[in-house]
């Protein structure tokens, strides 16, 4: 048995790299992420979409010209916004009006297997990609903005960082994405494209610490472009 895994991987080791093509490349771009939020524990508040990006590092291994496979870093900046009405702690008489931008920033894995399609001879190619991501938590700051609701002017402001606490904050997310773009062969060692690809989060942010905890989690799509240099020359 150990004659037979030995003899595959020395096979794939030969052949593979005779038929496939390395790239690596960079991108960035726009992030649109919303923020599944059971608003139970506040009263009065609404849940947002929220403005981020995301910077890639790419890599790309195909295999013949319509699979490969493809991973690299991405930092992402995700996120929500909140607003609404609440009435103040010590008189019920002040109501307030808060808006608070929280950002969330991940360092984020995905592996995915690409499909392409050509348009006939030229060098433009549609393509499509699915998988699945893992993140890790980097840290998060909060800006917030309260206004007296009657007279509306801000009252106080406030930008400060989230502290992490174990026993509510999840620091690793997991999750699918998948997405379509378009490249195009600008030189045999230059692939240009752009990109859209949602990342749909299968675990919670957070901990099941409150009783009738409604998990909330993040689903996010970017759209980019970026370039990939091939070590291996393709053809015109």
């Amino acid at each position: 048995m150990k004659k037979v895994a030995l003899t595959l991987a020395t096979l794939l080791m030969v052949v593979l790299p005779a038929s496939a093509q390395w790239s690596i490349g960079l991108s960035g771009g726009y992030a649109y992420n919303y923020y599944n939020y059971d608003p139970q524990y506040m009263s009065g508040m609404d849940y947002t979409g929220h403005h981020g990006f995301a910077v890639d590092l790419p890599v790309d291994y195909q295999f013949n010209d319509w699979f490969g496979l493809s991973s690299g870093l991405s930092f992402q900046k995700k996120g929500y916004q909140m607003t609404g009405n609440y009435m103040n702690a010590d008189s019920v008489l002040v109501q307030f009006y808060r808006n608070v931008c929280r950002d969330d920033y991940y360092l984020t894995l995905p592996i995915l297997a690409k499909f392409q399609v050509p348009f006939g001879q030229t060098k433009l190619k549609l393509f499509f990609d699915a998988g699945g991501y893992a993140a890790y938590w980097i840290q998060s700051n909060y800006s917030s903005i309260e206004t007296f609701s009657a007279m509306g002017y801000p009252c106080r402001e406030q930008n400060y960082s989230k502290e992490f606490r174990d026993d509510v904050d999840r620091r690793i997310e997991i999750g699918i994405v998948g997405g379509l773009g378009i490249e195009y062969l600008l030189h045999p060692r230059c692939t240009v494209f752009c990109a859209t690809r949602c990342y749909f989060a299968l675990t919670p942010q957070q901990k099941e610490y409150q009783i009738k905890h409604f998990p909330s989690r993040n689903t996010m799509v970017t759209g980019q472009v970026g370039f990939m240099y091939n070590f291996k020359q393709k053809k015109q």
